[in-house]
């Protein structure tokens, strides 16, 4: 017998999952796990034992820690990071340089590592499990004969703030002291679509909404009537401007006639006092008061909805690049964005400060989509729509004989159970909350199956602003929040090493005497432990039907789910 078929750990060059499944069976695999590490002085490689891969050395320097990455907590639209904490050996102070008081010290935050598993000294086995970068807060804690480096995944550099830029007098001569330092608000998306402004119309037709501007010369215009009002709505991008303006007067707005404006890229130039705008009698003359708003539209092109919103977000003030992303997102832009098949417009205007990654996924969640880092090191997206689930295997599927011995624990998902909802949208920058609301929804089949309605809180989609689209994500959100799932805790061998969260699987095993058949499943979390077996979270599809799955009898939620209103 050839040594390959004997000892496939010994020969093989390719790390993939006919290669596990070979060793499963042999109960030996010769994995490796190494780590690339970036020092303020170059880059240090270590492992938890000595040997090269490909030319070059690592060290024995680490054991390495449980290392793990999740999908965020469903509907929780909340970011958490996946961190991870390395403690590295210094006992014959070969590092001492680089830590302080070193010849070499310099900052360690923002410095990156990646860690990968693989065979033996083949480098072009080898994959990543894990990348990021030492985080801003207790990133590098000194020991007496070693160090430790905490880090936060690719992700963590969403971790600015929004909105980046401040008004400043060298960008405004002539601004007003009590706007130095605040926020320019950032705007994207069609802020002309029609919806009713707050108040009593005297002017106009009263449906343009306003987005609320800055006159940044009021003091001047205040003490000379021929100074026209200088109004700042954005300058991040050149904005369309349209003529509709107004002015909200102590509750009741007025149109400026449109021969007083002056369209600019950020906002608009307002002339005062010529006998074209009257108020109340008057020619239309600024009080510090008063209250400017415009219509605007930002005219970068194909910024419509959330996934390209977000990602040109993550581009222009996170530091990533267009390589960062999986093809993914231009899947769903292209699902989203205007005449798609999903459309599901957006806008965004960003007055308070407010952390990138917090604004992205709320974003993101609102059209049920969910970033994460993938195996690969790229940015991705989960969707948790219905339309999006799907039957095939990505990876091997989850058998009785992969399971660690007394590692299985299921339990209902019961903290997102609720089947009837309703939903506020449409943000209104004027008002500085969301403007409509949906009527409620619920999924009678589940009412009559449990006898009661479960009633959740309002969800807030402050973005999306088209009723109807508003209710398409709704519905889904309640087919699947009342569908019966559950939510596997599970140890699993090193035959599932190359899952990736988000991967769907089916169960093939028997747990309380009930056996699963193929039922479909999907991975929420992943653990990467010490001795090459996996920790991980699943959700059971087994009484949720999607797409050809039918679910299991007494299946109440899915795609069997009735939804109306009430």
């Amino acid at each position: 017998m050839p040594l390959s078929d004997r000892f496939p750990y010994k020969t093989a060059v390719e790390y993939n999952q006919d290669f596990l499944d070979l060793c499963y069976f042999n109960t030996t695999t010769e994995l490796r796990l190494i780590a690339d590490i970036e020092t303020p002085n170059g880059n240090i490689k270590v492992s938890d034992r000595n040997f090269y891969v490909g030319g070059d050395f690592y060290e024995a320097r680490v054991r390495f820690p449980s290392i793990e990455r999740k999908l965020d907590d469903w509907l929780s639209w909340r970011p958490e990071a996946n961190t991870l904490e390395l403690e590295i050996s210094n006992a014959d102070g070969k590092f001492s340089d680089l830590l302080a008081g070193g010849t070499a010290f310099g900052l360690w935050i923002g410095k990156k590592i990646t860690i990968k598993v693989g065979l033996r000294d083949v480098a072009s086995s080898y994959k990543v499990v894990y990348s990021g970068f030492v985080s801003e807060v207790g990133g590098l804690i000194r020991k007496s004969y070693s160090f430790i480096l905490n880090y936060e995944d690719y992700l963590s550099k969403t971790k600015v703030e929004l909105p980046p830029k401040t008004f400043q007098r060298e960008d405004f001569p002539d601004l007003e002291g009590r706007f130095l330092g605040r926020s320019i608000p950032l705007i994207y998306g069609n802020w002309m679509d029609d919806m009713p402004l707050s108040g009593v119309m005297e002017e106009g037709n009263g449906n343009v909404l306003g987005i609320p501007t800055t006159v940044v010369n009021g003091g001047l215009s205040l003490v000379d009537t021929t100074i026209p009002i200088e109004v700042v709505a954005s300058n991040y991008y050149v904005l369309d401007v349209s003529n509709n303006v107004y002015v909200d007067r102590f509750g009741a707005w007025y149109k400026i006639n449109p021969d007083d404006v002056t369209v600019t890229n950020y906002g608009a130039i307002i002339a005062q006092n010529t006998g074209n705008t009257v108020i109340e009698g008057e020619n239309y003359v600024y009080l510090e008061d008063d209250r400017i708003t415009v219509a605007v539209k930002n005219i970068l092109p194909n910024l419509d909805n959330p996934v390209s919103q977000c990602k040109h977000l993550m581009i222009q003030y996170c530091g990533y690049e267009e390589s960062d992303f999986t093809t993914a997102w231009q899947t769903f832009d292209n699902l989203f964005k205007e005449n798609g098949v999903r459309e599901s417009l957006s806008r965004i205007a960003v007055y308070d400060p407010v952390q990138a990654s917090r604004y992205c996924s709320v974003l993101l969640g609102q059209v049920q989509l969910q970033m994460y880092i993938n195996a690969e090191g790229k940015i991705d997206l989960f969707s948790n729509d219905l339309e999006d689930f799907k039957l095939e295997v990505d990876r091997a599927a989850v058998k009785q004989a992969d399971i660690v011995q007394n590692s299985l624990t299921v339990q209902l998902r019961d903290g997102t159970s609720f089947n009837r909802a309703r939903a506020s949208f449409a943000y209104n920058p004027i008002r500085r909350e969301n403007y409509l609301y949906t009527r409620y929804w619920k999924n009678t089949l589940s009412v009559d199956a449990i006898g009661k309605e479960v009633t959740e809180t309002t969800f807030q989609f402050p973005n999306l602003y088209k009723r109807e689209q508003v209710e398409y994500h709704l519905h889904q959100i309640l087919k699947l929040s009342s569908s019966f799932f559950e939510e596997v805790e599970v140890g699993l061998t090193w035959r599932h090493m190359l899952q990736d969260l988000g991967g769907f699987t089916k169960q093939v095993y028997v747990v309380s005497q009930l056996e699963f058949k193929e039922t479909p499943a999907i991975f929420r979390s992943i653990r990467h432990n010490t001795d090459y077996s996996l920790t991980c979270t699943i959700w059971c599809l087994q009484q949720v039907p999607f797409g050809e799955w039918v679910g299991g009898t007494g299946s109440v939620g899915g795609d069997v789910s009735v939804i109306e209103a009430g």
